[in-house]
């Protein structure tokens, strides 16, 4: 019995300091500067640039430019918004309440190997997706065929085993399309 109450007064402080360290970190993620952070570690570690970020990992994320770039392939993102359910993360899902650009560039500049690309080998994610909605102004690739797509609004959802794209609204190419 002894033994039972010795280890409980152990256990007792270390989970209540493990809860209130989980506490304290969905608070700072719900503060101002917490994305800008987050952005700011992974430009560490990737060729990121995010600028004029503003908002939270918990509540949404608004930046006035995002840009990534390698090996000659350029994606920059202007008057972006994110907003999200971090919880969903805890369930293998990642759920995006929001995902919207005023305008997206990519710009191909890696050299032609000649090569014609081939389909990947596999559409398989490692997490279920859900992006509700899905909404960009305009997009523009550049580099071989040119595309300019205007007014992009759309869902998408990957279960597990199946892609799901719903097209709620695309002009391109002098027409308008929905699907």
């Amino acid at each position: 019995m002894r033994f039972l109450k010795a280890l409980g007064m152990t256990l007792l402080p270390l989970v209540l300091l493990v809860l209130v360290a989980l506490g304290a970190a969905w608070w700072w993620a719900g503060t101002e500067g917490s994305a800008r952070w987050a952005l700011d570690q992974v430009a560490k570690r990737q060729p990121l640039v995010a600028e004029n970020v503003t908002g939270s990992l918990r509540h949404g994320v608004k930046a006035g430019r995002v840009a990534w770039s390698q090996g000659g392939l350029q994606v920059e993102a202007r008057q972006v918004e994110l907003a999200w359910r971090p919880l969903a993360l805890l369930q293998r899902s990642l759920e995006l309440s929001r995902l919207r650009a005023a305008q997206v560039r990519v710009t191909d500049n890696r050299p032609d190997t000649g090569e014609r690309p081939g389909p990947p080998s596999s559409l398989a994610l490692p997490l279920r997706i859900w992006v509700d909605d899905l909404r960009v102004g305009r997009f523009e690739w550049v580099g071989g065929t040119a595309v300019e797509l205007r007014e992009l609004v759309a869902a998408y959802g990957f279960d597990g085993l199946r892609h799901r794209l719903e097209l709620r609204n695309l002009r391109a190419w002098d027409g308008h399309s929905r699907g």
